[in-house]
């Protein structure tokens, strides 16, 4: 869409190699039975840091109030072949202000201290994690290259 809202929220991604390594090392530990663990990026990054990192790549992002960025999603994903169309609902109804209101805090300690006899170690949402992220959506298609 060109633009991203301007939203203080941080972003939280967590990449899958290391969910399924983390998900069957803690399977097998039998001082984790019956415990929860949370599965989430220890070092996340804000939505002000990822439109940093697009615009690096050379792609045109403009931040928008909220407000501005649903009436935008509103008009220009109501094809299903867009790939917001399935999030529509959840966007279009919510506002950051007022999930940040009902927003859990959610600590992922407790997995970082099951997991530090193993090798299992998840990656910062960093420049390189999200080069390999937009690597792959360049070379797949989904985006063009700048």
């Amino acid at each position: 869409m060109g633009s991203m809202a301007g939203i203080t929220d941080i972003l939280d991604l967590s990449p899958v190699d290391y969910v399924s390594k983390s998900i069957v090392y803690l399977s097998r530990q039998r001082e984790a039975l019956g415990k929860s663990f949370h599965l989430n990026n220890p070092q996340p990054i804000s939505w002000n840091q990822l439109t940093d990192f697009i615009r690096s790549l050379g792609y045109p992002i403009k931040h928008i109030s909220y407000q501005n960025w649903q009436s935008q999603l509103s008009n220009q994903a109501r094809s299903q072949s867009n790939p917001l169309y399935p999030l529509l609902p959840f966007f279009l109804k919510n506002s950051p202000e007022h999930q940040q209101a009902r927003e859990p805090k959610i600590s992922c300690q407790a997995t970082q201290t099951a997991l530090a006899e193993s090798s299992i170690i998840c990656p910062p949402v960093d420049t390189k994690l999200l080069n390999t992220y937009f690597d792959y959506f360049i070379s797949s298609g989904f985006l063009d290259a700048k």
